[in-house]
């Protein structure tokens, strides 16, 4: 049985470029597990990424998941690949926003704001695959 589940994903490591007011930020890392306990493949993560890009999802930038797209909007798009500039890991989603509004500038400043969490809709289904070390394997 497939259902469509709310879900979200957040990811800490910001790579902020001060002049131009663009965070940097993996939006989705593979094998890692999310709010719900899934996880996804880089081949997974990717599909996702590039469908993100194909409906010019660009505006749809929230605080708080707030769902009101007033804060920024998505300048790069890219997968992650080996040995990565910024060191996000290989296969990983990320995105550079532009941010727009003043005051969130002022929180990913301070350190109030310090990372992306990824909510969205997906189709779960019954099957289950093990993490890498799960159930004691080493």
């Amino acid at each position: 049985m497939k259902r469509l589940d709310k879900f979200s994903n957040t990811v800490t490591k910001l790579v902020k470029n001060d002049t131009k007011r663009i965070i940097k930020c993996p939006v989705y890392v593979p094998l890692v597990e999310d709010t719900q306990g899934d996880f996804m493949t880089a081949e997974e993560i990717e599909k996702m990424a590039y469908g993100f890009m194909k409906k010019m999802n660009l505006h749809n930038v929230d605080k708080q998941h707030d769902f009101n797209p007033d804060e920024g909007y998505v300048c790069e798009s890219y997968i992650a690949q080996k040995n990565d500039p910024d060191g996000f890991e290989e296969g990983s989603w990320v995105v550079a926003i532009k941010v727009e509004k003043e005051d969130t500038w002022d929180q990913i400043q301070k350190e109030e704001i310090t990372g992306l969490s990824l909510a969205g809709f997906a189709r779960a289904t019954q099957e289950h695959e093990a993490l890498p070390n799960e159930g004691g394997e080493e």
